[in-house]
């Protein structure tokens, strides 16, 4: 019982360490596209402003 308890705690933690993962990685694909987006617009505005 307490070998499988164990490989059952192991996976989990495996488990939430992927997801982990999974979400550190989205977090940076989304903060990028937030950044380009934001710096896209900027640059739009001084290419108005400066035309």
């Amino acid at each position: 019982m307490t070998g499988a308890k164990k490989e059952i705690s192991e996976g989990w933690i495996r488990f939430k360490f992927k997801m982990g993962m999974l979400w550190i990685i989205l977090g940076l694909i989304v903060a990028l596209i937030t950044l380009s987006v934001i710096f896209g617009i900027t640059k739009m505005d001084d290419w108005k402003f400066w035309s």
